[in-house]
């Protein structure tokens, strides 16, 4: 009924769009202890969604730097400053996935930017979980605390 609200009925045909899946698994494949670690893991987000500690990972943009502020572990909230390139690599990464050959292009015309620096880089904020991988494309994971600055 929702997609009524959304799509244009005299455009989209709602029967095509919309529907229900249901099925019954009868060989389970997948390791039930991971599942177990899933499980717990969807259980403890939850929980503390329902608390007062929500977690949270933002970011405040200054002229020559950014500050990460990491509460995904409410027990340990951190503050980092990114200075210079790393800055500009979280800002590039923000809107949309990047590929290390397009965050070279952008910042090319830095002084800074060598390809054995950027490649560090990129792993430090991967490894510190500022920034997601996947399949070659960067992605900021931090939100902008004010994206119309």
């Amino acid at each position: 009924m929702a997609y009524e609200y959304v799509y244009d009925v005299r455009q989209v045909d709602l029967k095509k769009i919309a529907y229900d899946f249901e099925y019954e698994l009868d060989n389970w494949p997948v390791d039930p202890h991971l599942y177990q670690e899933l499980v717990a893991g969807i259980e403890g987000w939850q929980r503390m969604h329902r608390s007062g500690d929500k977690p949270f990972l933002y970011y405040s943009k200054a002229p020559t730097y950014v500050t990460v502020y990491d509460g995904r572990n409410p027990n340990s909230p951190t503050r980092q400053r990114y200075d210079g390139l790393a800055a500009l690599v979280i800002e590039i990464c923000n809107e949309a996935a990047k590929s290390a050959g397009q965050i070279r292009a952008a910042v090319a015309e830095r002084a800074d930017c060598r390809d054995d620096s950027l490649s560090r880089i990129l792993n430090d904020l991967t490894t510190q979980r500022v920034l997601y991988e996947e399949r070659g494309k960067y992605f900021t994971l931090a939100i902008p605390e004010n994206q119309y600055l």
